[in-house]
């Protein structure tokens, strides 16, 4: 039983954000949260929104998303763009419903972006104009990529100074602001944030000990591997890769796992080589997690080691809960 705290509380809506590295064990504590406080998960996962890839994103099972509602995971098509600013308007609306039923929104992910665009806000941006979007995109495929990021450097050297050469989407994206309103990316990004959720937050994060997660990260690699990630993959290859460019792929085939699985099934690698490539680049992607939650999340979230530890999390929610 969750003990109630006595201390004064905010009349201002609340909602929980659970941040943690890969493999850290987000999903288990986020359901008893969630049956703890009538709380229903929105993702806040960049991969976990995208469709035919459960096992690579390492979606919540069928049975994890029956014990608790569960809100915009795999809803968009492999092949497709999702912008921050898209999946803000969107978690915001989810909230919004959440709200109305008397819930407790839970934001729960690994992507340190989408929670810093949902507490913060986001640079204002026009609404994308599609038609002009689609014709940069066969400008691209007729052009090539470094002619385009050769013109970017040309309109806004500030924004192409971030992005790497091969990232298709970022350099057609500061191409589309310019083109769409004459003003560069770099400048829209100057203007204060904006679009924030309105609420009260309650910002928590799993972050087991480094060695206790490498071991994590290993198991649950097994796991995936036990689960049939290299037929998974091999789907997604067929489908969207094979006999093309892989560096102009859609953001969701950038995955971890899905280009050195290509690599294997193109014959440029090993199976067992490609299996330790990937179960590496997760333990360096956790490390970037990690860092992300030492720099940029708010100091006064409550963080945990074990995740396991459901009781303990609940009650410190709790009288989080009573107090902001």
């Amino acid at each position: 039983m969750v003990e109630q705290s006595t201390q004064k509380t905010s009349h201002r809506r609340k909602a929980v954000v659970l941040f943690g590295p890969t493999a850290a064990g987000k999903t288990a504590a986020s359901i008893h949260i969630a049956n703890a406080f009538k709380g229903e998960v929105i993702n806040a996962d960049s991969r976990q929104i995208y469709q035919q890839m459960p096992i690579i994103t390492a979606m919540p099972t069928d049975e994890e998303r029956a014990a608790a509602p569960h809100h915009m995971f795999d809803f968009l098509a492999t092949d497709q763009t999702f912008s921050v600013g898209q999946w803000l308007n969107m978690a915001r609306e989810k909230a919004e419903e959440i709200w109305a039923k008397g819930g407790l929104p839970i934001f729960v992910g690994g992507t340190g972006f989408y929670l810093k665009t949902l507490m913060d806000g986001i640079s204002p941006m026009p609404e994308t104009d599609t038609k002009l979007q689609m014709a940069l995109e066969a400008q691209a495929d007729e052009k090539g990529l470094d002619f385009m990021y050769a013109e970017l450097q040309k309109i806004d050297p500030t924004w192409a100074a971030k992005v790497e050469a091969n990232d298709r989407q970022r350099i057609l994206r500061g191409h589309l602001a310019y083109l769409q309103t004459g003003k560069p990316l770099s400048e829209w990004h100057k203007l204060p944030p904006e679009g924030a959720l309105d609420c009260d937050f309650v910002c928590l994060a799993i972050s087991p000990p480094r060695e206790v997660l490498i071991e994590r990260i290993n198991n649950r690699f097994l796991k995936m591997i036990e689960e049939g990630v290299v037929e998974e993959a091999k789907l997604l290859y067929d489908k969207y890769m094979k006999n093309g460019d892989r560096e102009n792929v859609a953001p969701s085939l950038k995955s971890i796992g899905l280009p050195v699985y290509a690599e294997y099934f193109e014959g440029y690698t090993f199976l067992d080589d490609a299996h330790e490539t990937v179960a590496q680049q997760m333990r360096q992607y956790a490390k970037r997690q990690r860092t992300w939650l030492r720099n940029s999340y708010p100091q006064d979230a409550l963080v945990f080691e074990d995740g396991s530890k459901t009781d303990e999390i609940v009650q410190s929610v709790s009288n989080r809960l009573q107090s902001v």
